[in-house]
């Protein structure tokens, strides 16, 4: 007896180990979701957690595809029974996580709010050991074209400028500054070259709209959060959906084959 549905498991697993190998080398939409849960204490941004996740998942996958396609060839019905028991487990467990993202993605502690991404901006934003959201809010800046949370004068009660953390002639941090866009360089963000710098640290506003982004970073941020979202639960829906025809099927293919060795295992 042969199971060609079993295949549509290691289908799956070696998809989702490939997107998560492409995500890992998104050094960008990695670094960003530092900002997406900006309160969790894990020492790497979200979108790593996710991509070792999908990975992790992806050869899951592959096992439980590898182990029915044993015990089809196997005929054996302990064996098949358990292929399709952990492919139940595994749909039901995508399908939580799916509709906690979905419904309720603040339980696990991911998120873009007004009040927490200022006061990581505050608090966080140029301070020794935070390297890494100084980073991604530069990232956010120059790839984004915007400046602060709500405003450029978001800066002013941060620790940045209070203890003075940057150069003392800054008003903003340079990633606020346009930049000069004939630089070709996906890491330009952690040395920005301003355009004009005396412009963008001007403190008149007549002077300075000439030399530095003047919109806040919250839509913008929030707005690529939810395309994240939407992209994550589109995967989720789609996965589900073929993984739930494979269980189907193979339930069908018992029922017109009933004939299984019992004994085998």
């Amino acid at each position: 007896m042969k199971f060609p549905e079993v295949n549509i498991s290691k289908g799956c697993g070696v998809a989702l180990v490939c997107f998560g190998g492409l995500l890992l080398t998104d050094e960008h939409r990695v670094l960003l979701s530092r900002l997406a849960g900006p309160n969790h204490p894990l020492p790497h941004p979200m979108f790593y957690y996710l991509s070792l996740g999908m990975m992790s998942t992806g050869l899951l996958c592959c096992a439980i595809g590898i182990l029915g396609c044993w015990a089809s060839c196997g005929r054996s019905v302990c064996l098949f029974g358990l292929y399709l028991f952990l492919l139940v487990v595994l749909l039901l467990g995508e399908s939580t996580l799916g509709a906690l993202v979905a419904v309720c993605p603040q339980y696990l502690g991911i998120g873009m709010s007004s009040s927490q991404l200022l006061e990581v901006l505050q608090h966080n934003y140029g301070v020794p050991g935070q390297e890494q959201v100084t980073a991604a809010l530069d990232l956010t800046q120059t790839k984004m074209e915007c400046c602060g949370i709500n405003n450029a004068q978001d800066y002013g009660t941060s620790w940045w400028h209070l203890k003075e953390l940057g150069q003392r002639d800054l008003q903003v941090p340079l990633s606020c500054c346009l930049t000069n866009k004939t630089i070709d360089n996906p890491r330009a963000f952690l040395d920005p070259q301003p355009a004009n710098i005396t412009l963008c640290q001007a403190p008149q506003e007549d002077m300075f709209i000439k030399g530095r982004y003047t919109d806040g970073c919250l839509e913008k941020l929030q707005e690529w959060f939810r395309q994240q979202i939407a992209i994550f639960l589109a995967m989720s829906l789609t996965l589900v959906l073929v993984e739930l025809s494979a269980l189907l099927s193979a339930i069908l293919a018992c029922v017109r084959e009933p004939r299984l060795d019992l004994r085998t295992l």
